[in-house]
């Protein structure tokens, strides 16, 4: 069992682990845990809340944290059609083309239709 204080923790999403690693680079650990933690190509490396680069030495203690640049949390907010063709900045005719493709709708027994922000 690795002792906490001798340790590094790594957290990517839900996955998080203490690794004897002090000594190591960030690049070593990315390689190491990509396939283990699903580590994205674009996922940047953390101590402590600040960036730092792949050659960044780990310490004993430190919490490395790999995030992903961008991603979206939860379904956001539920676009009426009117807000879509608004924000999307496409007519009712590329709309309508656009359900027909597969747009993701949300439809409700009155009727209504909301489309998730990040679809």
């Amino acid at each position: 069992m690795v002792r906490k204080t001798e340790a590094v923790s790594v957290t990517c999403g839900m996955y998080r682990e203490d690794y004897l690693i002090a000594g190591s680079s960030v690049a070593r650990v990315r390689r190491s845990l990509r396939e283990v933690f699903n580590i994205a190509d674009d996922a940047k490396a953390l101590i402590s809340g600040i960036e730092v680069d792949d050659d960044h030495r780990l310490r004993v203690g430190e919490r490395l944290e790999f995030v992903r640049a961008r991603g979206f949390k939860g379904l956001g907010e539920l676009l009426t059609p009117e807000q879509l063709q608004s924000r999307w900045a496409v007519s009712r005719e590329q709309y309508d083309e656009l359900l027909t493709r597969g747009l993701p709708a949300l439809r409700f027994f009155d009727g209504a239709c909301r489309h998730p922000e990040v679809a």
